[in-house]
């Protein structure tokens, strides 16, 4: 299971993605929830670090069609 935590530090911030134990953390900019561009960048970003938003809950917005 995956995790997914709202997080916007700045303005060049999209996305990154981490283990904490077996868990998988997405941490994402809040605008992924409403920009389409935004959420596509951070699933690549969070594919690139071995994640897979595909196999996420139905509620996370990552797991939204970018």
């Amino acid at each position: 299971m995956h995790e997914f935590i709202a997080f916007d530090p700045g303005p060049g911030f999209i996305g990154m993605a981490g283990k904490v134990g077996e868990k998988i953390v997405c941490v994402a900019t809040p605008k992924v929830r409403t920009d389409p561009t935004i959420r596509r960048q951070a699933r690549e970003l969070i594919r690139r670090q071995g994640g897979d938003c595909d196999a996420c809950e139905q509620s996370c917005p990552l797991r939204q069609a970018a």
